[in-house]
């Protein structure tokens, strides 16, 4: 049985479990693509920000090597102004192509790149032209110059800033992907969690509940109460251990009334025994109603003389024989018992003392008439007409009087209990 349980779990959480499973790729997947575009946005404006950084690099490497070559006339300082001019260039490139990718950024990248250039338009490849004809730069294109390059450092500063908060909004973003992903997975796992306790709820119930009927239905055999249905839960795992249990209370039950028919039951004659008589008469006396129910005792005359001469053998035959008789002439609602020894008594619901004096006869007249072995067979026979109200064992002590009466008499005839009633015994 707990095999069966584990497999029946087992499946039921696997198939859980796969469909819990196939529902989270689902939504993996639906959230994968937009976390992977925000990490790409967020790598890529590091790129940005750092070509900005080049672009200001680019510019005072001009600006330095400017004002140096202007103090100095060193061609050293005219490289670096020449170098800051492919870098300015290159970056000022790989900006406005990130622009256009990202339109959040292409006013900042405009100005700073309008900045500087206007830097290297209006002063500084003028003031290096001069210096290299071999004139002197105006002071006031010094102030100039230095204003314009204050307002690149604005600019440039200014698209640093740009670029951080749009790559702050990405990262943002993705933030908030990846707390939707641990939020939808903590309710998964709740959903699984919960969905497994019910699980397990369910099919316990639709195992206890079978289980407290089989419980039960055992405590009322532990009682004998084998009448007891036990019936078979529908498409249930422990549909056959009900049914093993049900076989073994059936053939309990035959084997109890089998016990019980022999405990009531005489084995030489298979007539009812005293027991047997008792159990199945004294209710029949306690219920009637107005109907009459008489009791017809009788012994076999001379029985130990037969067992004497004869044999035991010889006797049992003789009895069996009494007993063919009684239950050939009895009707069948008449109570047929050896009631021990020689001695047998009948009970007659329904018949009043007329007519059981007439049944009595018949008895009597047919055992004479029809045991012969091993010699000729004669009865003795009491009648006794049950009064109301009356015991059974009132009746049966009349009965068992008129029968002694009947062998005072010589035997071999039917006495009355209303008759006997009034000679002493």
């Amino acid at each position: 049985m707990a095999p069966r349980l584990g497999q029946a779990l087992t499946r039921r959480i696997v198939w859980l479990g796969l469909s819990l499973l196939m529902v989270s790729l689902a939504g993996f997947i639906a959230v994968r693509i937009p976390m992977s575009q925000e990490q790409h946005a967020i790598v890529e404006l590091g790129r940005i920000n750092q070509s900005a950084s080049a672009l200001e690099v680019g510019l005072l490497n001009q600006a330095t090597g400017q004002r140096g070559f202007d103090l100095t006339g060193s061609g050293r300082f005219l490289t670096s102004y020449q170098t800051g001019i492919v870098q300015f260039q290159h970056a000022s490139q790989a900006l406005d192509v990130s622009a256009r990718r990202y339109p959040a950024l292409k006013t900042a990248v405009d100005r700073a790149i309008r900045a500087g250039q206007n830097w290297h338009r209006l002063y500084g490849a003028p003031q290096v032209a001069l210096r290299m004809a071999g004139r002197d730069v105006p002071g006031r294109a010094l102030e100039q110059g230095k204003i314009q390059l204050d307002r690149f450092r604005r600019a440039a500063a200014s698209l640093h800033r740009t670029i951080n908060a749009v790559q702050s909004y990405r990262v943002a973003q993705l933030s908030r992907y990846i707390d939707e992903v641990l939020i939808a997975a903590a309710v998964l796992i709740a959903l699984l969690v919960a969905s497994i306790v019910a699980m397990l709820m369910r099919e316990l119930r639709r195992w206890m509940e079978p289980l407290a009927q089989l419980t039960q239905a055992a405590a009322h055999y532990a009682r004998g109460q084998l009448s007891h249905p036990l019936g078979v839960p529908p498409q249930s795992e422990l549909a056959p251990l009900f049914e093993s249990v049900e076989y073994m209370r059936q053939a309990i039950k035959r084997q109890m009334e089998h016990v019980d028919a022999l405990a009531q039951h005489d084995p030489l004659t298979g007539l009812l025994n005293r027991r047997g008589f008792e159990e199945n008469v004294a209710g029949m006396l306690r219920h009637r109603t107005g109907s009459p129910a008489s009791l017809v005792m009788l012994d076999i005359d001379g029985f130990k003389h037969i067992n004497d001469q004869y044999g035991h053998p010889a006797g049992d035959d003789v009895l069996k024989a009494v007993s063919e008789v009684l239950v050939r002439i009895c009707r069948s609602t008449d109570v047929v018992s050896r009631h021990g020894g020689e001695e047998f008594l009948v009970a007659l619901p329904g018949t009043d003392h007329p007519d059981a004096m007439v049944q009595a006869e018949r008895i009597r007249a047919a055992v004479e008439a029809e045991i012969r072995t091993p010699e000729p067979i004669t009865i003795s026979v009491g009648v006794a007409t049950c009064r109301r109200p009356e015991s059974l064992e009132s009746a049966q002590e009349r009965a068992d009087q008129a029968l002694y009466q009947a062998k005072q008499a010589g035997k071999n005839c039917v006495v009355s209990a209303e008759s006997a009633a009034s000679t002493p015994r």
